[in-house]
């Protein structure tokens, strides 16, 4: 345990002196070299975000769209819904960086997924009128017999018995 802690000090030692090579150099080209040819990752957060960002392609192809619920898990434990919502946010704050955004983009990815949601339910709400032979449309509530006209009740006239 300790000696990994301290390898990880010291890798992060070498990350530290690559990205400021450009001013002082203190990493030389041959160190640099060795260290390339290990396959050395020198930005661990950008590695980090494109192996989740390639998680999220997995997940939109067996699921057809990049709209991955908050609580969502990948097999192995990986947050991949709460992933999501953090690029939304740091879309909304101006922090997502523009190769971030490009790449999420060409996803299709739903950067507001509260008017997704409900644009998609109004569009399954129109095919489903459409189906109906007369005027009203009426939803069926889950686990109930009767049908009720969209927006003809409110949920607490329901929950307080005035509908039967």
């Amino acid at each position: 345990m300790e000696d990994s802690m301290k390898l990880g000090r010291w890798v992060s030692t070498q990350r530290t002196a690559y990205h400021k090579q450009g001013n002082k150099g203190t990493l030389s080209e041959e160190r640099t070299q060795r260290l390339e040819e290990l396959g050395f990752v020198w930005d661990s957060q950008n590695t980090e975000w494109d192996e989740n960002c390639d998680r999220l392609v997995e997940y939109k192809e067996e699921h057809g769209s990049c709209m991955v619920p908050q609580r969502f898990k990948m097999e192995d434990g990986m947050k991949l819904g709460a992933w999501v919502n953090i690029q939304r946010s740091a879309y909304s704050k101006g922090t997502l960086s523009k190769e971030c955004k490009q790449r999420l983009k060409g996803l299709g990815f739903v950067w507001d997924s509260q008017n997704a949601e409900w644009d998609e339910n109004c569009g399954r709400l129109v095919k489903y009128k459409d189906r109906q032979l007369f005027g009203a449309v009426e939803v069926r509530n889950e686990g109930r017999h009767e049908a009720w006209p969209l927006g003809h009740h409110t949920a607490k006239d329901v929950l307080q018995g005035h509908l039967e």
